[in-house]
């Protein structure tokens, strides 16, 4: 912890530089690309490693990406659509005359084992709210080979706002935790105490 309160006035002046030279950068005609992302690849060098984005876009995708979960009318646990496997269970004979319908589809409960009905089940759609911050960023995009420079824009000015969101985001954890390191430390009028 001592190490933090040593750095942080250190790495505040250089990540307000690097964030300015990033926001120069994008604002430049042309886009200056390479220099913007290396400005942003700086700040996160500059953080402490429990601090840092990790750039993965498998993951970033996967933790920002809708969660379709069905719920089990037996334990409630709460199971990823996508996991399930669904399949047809013969009715019983009274219920068959009743609904005029041979078979259902079912899913059992990995949890439980129950088999649930798939139109007889609760389901939920959950999608993130921006902003949200998940500690990675997608990959930067890359320019493909016609140089479709318009396109290539858009997807980089995506990227760099994902980006440049994360890195304040955690910029931010950072600096709380600096404050609470900094009302935690003893003063020499509590020493003396």
């Amino acid at each position: 912890m001592a190490i933090m309160q040593a750095k942080l006035p250190d790495i505040n002046s250089a990540i307000v530089r690097h964030r300015g030279g990033a926001l120069v950068a994008m604002a430049q005609d042309p886009v200056n690309y390479s220099l913007a992302a290396t400005e942003l690849s700086a700040i996160n060098s500059l953080l402490p490693e429990e601090y840092k984005v990790k750039i993965d876009s498998f993951i970033y995708y996967e933790k920002i990406r809708a969660q379709d979960v069905l719920t089990c009318n037996n334990c409630e646990k709460e199971i990823e659509h996508h996991t399930l496997e669904f399949y047809d269970k013969q009715l019983e004979r009274e219920l068959s005359l009743l609904y005029q319908i041979d078979f259902i589809q079912v899913w059992q409960c990995p949890e439980c084992q129950f088999e649930n009905p798939k139109d007889g089940t609760k389901r939920t759609i959950r999608k993130f709210e921006a902003p949200y911050y998940t500690g990675y960023i997608p990959d930067p995009p890359k320019m493909d080979s016609f140089g479709n420079r318009v396109a290539y824009l858009i997807q980089f000015q995506k990227w760099f706002d994902i980006a440049l969101s994360e890195l304040e985001s955690k910029i931010g954890e950072y600096r709380t935790d600096y404050a609470k390191q900094q009302d935690d430390t003893p003063t020499i009028q509590d020493e003396e105490d």
